[in-house]
């Protein structure tokens, strides 16, 4: 009972945090390049798109907590969203895992200040003068956004890079299994963001018209929550 109790008063921490829909200022108060928006089943109109899915449809970058309150650290990963589908499918584990929520989506007013660049897992340690686009976090690791061209479609995933170097390379869900690039001769696209890119692509930018942005402080303290969830169930376990 008591356990119960604890559970409800945590998820109702939880659902707090989530739900902070912070006031966003006047367009040309607010100079920023990108930023994570909460995810509520709808595509922002800022949403930066991502890839394209075996049916031609515009997928999207998304970013979820994964982990559990059985002992397992929590982290911040990266996947794809489709539209149709409303939620976020990611690799982890060498399985297709599935988020529902809490889910942020990338967006930005000024999607024609990004690239993709092709790289490798050995010339993507050879770009130190790029601003890549970081899409998670992990111990022990630097996670950023990645694509990948397959025959069906172009699949959105994450980018490892680490001492493990068989650990290394591109990530992705694509038809359903897992695809990991972890060879030189291998490559893939990474995000970057370069704001001396030209805008005359978008004549005007996007408007944000949503105040439902979750920060990466946010995300950072659904982690410390989880981990303190996992700290008392540890404790109640025992007594």
């Amino acid at each position: 009972m008591k356990m119960n109790c604890f559970i409800f008063i945590i998820l109702a921490i939880i659902n707090s945090v989530v739900s902070q829909r912070p006031e966003v200022p006047e367009e040309e108060d607010l100079d920023v390049g990108y930023y994570w928006r909460g995810y509520d089943r709808d595509i922002p109109e800022d949403a930066l798109p991502g890839g394209k899915d075996k049916r031609g449809k515009t997928t999207y970058i998304g970013q979820t907590l994964h982990g559990s309150s059985c002992g397992s650290d929590v982290v911040i990963v990266t996947g794809h969203i489709y539209e149709a589908e409303k939620q976020m499918k990611y690799e982890w584990g060498y399985r297709t895992q599935t988020a529902s929520n809490p889910i942020q989506v990338l967006c930005t007013r000024h999607p024609e200040q990004f690239e993709w660049i092709e790289t490798n897992i050995v010339d993507i340690l050879n770009l130190t003068d790029r601003h890549l686009v970081c899409g998670g976090r992990e111990k022990n690791y630097t996670i950023y956004v990645g694509r990948v061209q397959t025959d069906d479609e172009i699949a959105v995933g994450k980018v490892l890079i680490s001492d493990l170097h068989y650990m290394e390379g591109f990530y992705a869900i694509v038809n359903g299994t897992k695809l990991h690039i972890k060879h030189a001769n291998q490559s893939y696209e990474v995000l970057a963001y370069n704001p001396s890119l030209s805008n005359t692509r978008h004549a005007t930018s996007y408007l944000i018209r949503s105040s439902n942005s979750v920060s990466i402080k946010t995300m950072n303290s659904l982690i410390l929550v989880f981990t303190l969830l996992t700290y008392v169930s540890s404790v109640i376990s025992k007594s």
